[in-house]
């Protein structure tokens, strides 16, 4: 929601920041939950409620299943949703507790609103260590996307401050696009992304045409 573009937009930075992978290089942080349990509530007058419960799992050779938990927690990771949308306006807050080793609480706030001729996106991201050793600065995200004929083109910008101790922590991202539907289920993209982390050699500018097909 917060994200209104809709381009595959990837990096790949690795510098084991926190979360591994490419978390480090991005604005905003994100881990995938392998295997969850979920409540979803009814409507209620255009709010929706979520509450899912993601459990520890003791997993071979002491490795996380993709950051769902490992035998260094005590507890199972949580994540507590509410959504609302009616017309042009869409707006969300998520809580999550992830329990794993290295493990963190991060509350995102997305927004978004439909102006017909242009669509516009904000999130607000932050994040807490549960060692209390290192805190992730604030991030903020604009997003936009314009419909062009059977496409889109879209953009977004966002800058995340340095509060942890790592050389290029302070992250700016911006990145810009080009979406054609081929058909209702293929498109393909073009997207130019930009990546610049203060103190760091792991700024990177990428260029990637991806195909995509829903089945």
């Amino acid at each position: 929601m917060g994200d209104v573009t809709g381009l595959p937009v990837v990096s790949g930075i690795s510098d084991g920041a926190i979360g591994g992978g490419d978390s480090a290089a991005r604005v905003i942080y994100g881990d995938t939950f392998t295997n969850y349990v979920a409540y979803n509530s009814p409507d209620f007058s255009g709010f929706r409620a979520s509450v899912a419960l993601i459990p520890s799992q003791a997993v071979a050779n002491s490795e996380v299943i993709l950051n769902a938990g490992d035998t260094a927690a005590t507890k199972d990771s949580m994540s507590y949703t509410l959504q609302y949308a009616v017309g042009p306006l869409g707006a969300g807050l998520n809580y999550v507790d992830v329990a794993k080793t290295g493990g963190y609480t991060m509350t995102t706030l997305v927004a978004s609103y439909d102006l017909g001729v242009a669509k516009f996106g904000y999130t607000y991201q932050d994040i807490k260590l549960n060692d209390g050793t290192q805190k992730p600065g604030a991030a903020n995200v604009l997003t936009a996307v314009v419909p062009m004929g059977a496409g889109s083109i879209a953009g977004g910008y966002g800058v995340r401050g340095a509060k942890l101790s790592i050389a290029g922590d302070d992250v700016k991202q911006s990145f810009i696009g080009y979406k054609y539907n081929l058909s209702k289920r293929t498109n393909v993209s073009l997207v130019y992304n930009k990546i610049d982390r203060a103190g760091s050699t792991a700024d990177r500018t990428e260029t990637h045409m991806i195909v995509g097909h829903t089945f």
